[in-house]
């Protein structure tokens, strides 16, 4: 019996120790970051290539980050911000303010990104780092439209109202998967704050974002993206716990 108790307790001890350390290896290498910066709409309303910088708002987001490997690392991120169009902002093609439509929402948004640290220097400060990134978002809407502006004696289109009706009667989503596709630089401040420059553009998968298509141009989708600024702090890294990540000879550090 006494044998046996040994044995169990035995096993109890090097179970309790394997789930310490899984946690352990769970919770390194974990960061947590803020940015902000413009966010700007992309669709009908929108009169260039370069989306509506008239209308550009403002936006932050924070996030939890860990680090898999050298290269990559994992982001959950909560953003929350703002889109805009108005086309009377814009004189050219003459059309703009002559139809005059204008939406607005706010925006949250949940996302799950991977991200590739192309030097490999996730565990070192080897100086500026960049990166891509990419992964899914969900971003929850509550567009508002106004189209109470449309001067009917310039704008001649005569299936504009049948269109707007249309769009009304097929309503705006309230959540639509994102797919954004970015990248960045981080520059070490310390061995454990970094400055990050970030920019991100989210694809997606309707033309309803901005509550228009049928009557404004039901060709493309809308799409939005953003160019932050802002801070990243690291906890620890294997380094510091010295698992050897950063020693490939997994020896511990000099400490003298």
């Amino acid at each position: 019996m006494k044998a046996n108790e040994k044995l169990l307790s035995l096993f109890v001890i090097a179970v309790a120790f394997n789930t310490v350390s899984a946690k352990a290896q769970l919770f390194s290498n974990i960061s947590i970051g803020a940015n902000g910066g413009a966010y700007v709409y992309q669709g009908d309303l929108a009169p260039s290539g370069m989306g509506s910088l008239k209308t550009t708002t403002a936006g932050f987001n924070i996030y939890a980050q860990k680090a898999l490997s050298d290269y990559l690392s994992f982001r959950f991120n909560v953003g929350i911000a703002k889109l805009r169009g108005d086309e009377s902002k814009y004189s050219s093609p003459a059309y703009r303010q002559q139809r005059n439509f204008m939406f607005s929402t706010p925006l949250k948004e949940l996302s799950g990104l991977i991200l590739w640290n192309i030097k490999g220097s996730n565990f070192s400060n080897n100086g500026a780092a960049p990166y891509l990134l990419s992964g899914i978002t969900f971003s929850f809407l509550r567009t508002q439209i106004d189209y109470s502006r449309l001067d009917t004696s310039q704008y001649k289109d005569p299936t504009v109202f049948a269109n707007i009706a249309r769009d009304v009667n097929h309503g705006t989503p309230r959540v639509i998967p994102v797919i954004p596709i970015g990248g960045g630089v981080e520059f070490p401040l310390s061995q454990k704050l970094f400055l990050t420059t970030e920019a991100s553009y989210r694809f997606s998968f309707t033309d309803y974002i901005d509550g228009f298509s049928l009557a404004a141009g039901p060709d493309k989708k809308d799409h939005y993206y953003s160019a932050t600024i802002g801070l990243r702090y690291r906890f620890n890294n294997n380094d510091d716990e010295g698992s050897g990540k950063g020693n490939k000879t997994g020896c511990p550090a000099n400490v003298y």
